[in-house]
């Protein structure tokens, strides 16, 4: 998880690494850069979305993710435009790489890795 935080001059990215014992870091633009293996962070998000994804799609349909994950709402919504899903968001990134059939896809480890990394070189997304 990274967090930006705007500081006087120097700008600075809070990271918390690990999952038992998480260590929360200072990081400076290249060092972050460094971390990340020189890739764009936007892309980088969007292909741990992707991960992500994937992983909420194999979980039971009885788990509490999966069922937010595919929850519709019932009953009257508020006036205007309705609010963009995160999803919607990750469907439209899938849509712009050319995939169809994600559902099915998002079953098959290896077929899964490759969208997940490509992802990370897409420069349309």
């Amino acid at each position: 998880m990274c967090t930006v935080t705007d500081e006087t001059d120097i700008f600075s990215v809070s990271i918390v690494s690990g999952l038992e014992n998480p260590q929360v870091m200072k990081a400076e633009p290249h060092e972050l850069n460094e971390l990340l293996g020189n890739a764009d962070i936007v892309r980088f998000i969007k292909s741990r979305r992707m991960a992500w994804l994937r992983h909420v799609m194999r979980m039971d349909g009885g788990r509490i993710p999966r069922r937010i994950l595919e929850w519709k709402s019932m009953g009257r919504r508020i006036r205007g435009r309705p609010r963009k899903r995160w999803i919607e968001d990750v469907e439209e990134d899938i849509q712009m790489m050319g995939i169809r059939g994600w559902r099915k896809l998002s079953k098959e480890r290896a077929e899964w890795k490759k969208i997940a990394e490509k992802a990370k070189t897409l420069s349309e997304l």
